[in-house]
């Protein structure tokens, strides 16, 4: 489990694994606000942040164990993010 990502467009690509205890959580999607802040939703609740281009993930605690699938900037300061059973969770950066 990890990301893969591009600096030049595309035209080649790193995989990165992720670090800490998520071997066995599958991730569905990713929103980066910048190069170093960046967020990613996975099964079982699982909500990650990271503030240094993906070296190190906080998880962020939504108090729930359903599938989160997508995640999506809806401003500035907001991502929605939705999941199994009519999930829906809007978050403020």
């Amino acid at each position: 489990n990890g990301f893969i990502y591009s600096t030049d467009n595309g035209k080649n690509w790193v995989s990165e694994p992720l670090i800490g205890n998520y071997d066995e959580i599958t991730f569905f999607s990713s929103y980066f606000s910048s190069p170093n802040v960046g967020y990613i939703v996975g099964e079982s609740g699982h909500f990650l942040k990271t503030t240094d281009g993906g070296n190190n993930w906080t998880k962020i605690d939504l108090n729930t164990f359903k599938n989160i699938y997508d995640i999506e900037k809806i401003n500035d300061s907001s991502l929605i993010l939705v999941g199994e059973d009519g999930f829906i969770y809007k978050y403020n950066m």
